[in-house]
């Protein structure tokens, strides 16, 4: 789980490699768990 905190803070902040982004993306696209904590974290961020 804080791995993938840690992964879409990354993403969020720009700091991934192009390959890196498609990568997450993707995960994104298929993992529900990862949409939910994407969607967590960047509400987090976006109202903090």
């Amino acid at each position: 789980m804080e791995e993938c905190i840690n992964q879409i803070e990354k993403f969020l902040r720009g700091q991934m490699s192009k390959q890196e982004e498609n990568s997450f993306k993707e995960s994104v696209k298929s993992s529900e768990q990862l949409r939910s904590f994407a969607f967590i974290v960047t509400l987090m961020v976006k109202y903090k």
